[in-house]
């Protein structure tokens, strides 16, 4: 019944500092990409993977699934983000978008064979027995 985690792995101040260090980081690393063509839309390309680098600590630092579930969606918009903005457009962006998504597909396909023996729904049923 709990709403919260009980017990995280990094505390609030630690995770707000890590978290504005990741940003300074994003921007960082990210200053010759804009220095190549400074538009508005590559402008706004530090923002994007200041939230991918988040979404990772999110996912690493939370225990519950649902946090990391929560992360691993941030990541997914952050990698879109980024994507649409490098690219300048759609198509390019949506097609990393669809690769990304068909990847952790096959991670987490992968890791049901690896736990439960297969992904047959009929099978999988009958482990909430």
């Amino acid at each position: 019944n709990e709403r919260r985690e009980s017990t995280p792995l990094v505390n609030t101040t630690s995770s707000l500092l890590i978290t504005a260090a990741l940003t300074v980081l994003a921007y960082a690393v990210t200053r010759p990409i804009i220095a190549l063509n400074p538009t508005p839309a590559t402008r706004a390309v530090p923002a994007a993977f200041a939230v991918i680098l988040i979404a990772v600590f999110v996912m690493v630092s939370r225990r519950r699934a649902l946090s990391q579930a929560v992360g691993f969606l941030v990541l997914d918009n952050g990698i879109t983000a980024t994507a649409f903005l490098i690219t300048g457009g759609v198509p390019l962006g949506a097609s990393l978008d669809v690769l990304f998504a068909v990847f952790v597909l096959g991670l987490l396909t992968g890791h049901m064979r690896r736990a439960f023996g297969g992904t047959d729904l009929d099978q999988l049923r009958e482990l909430r027995d």
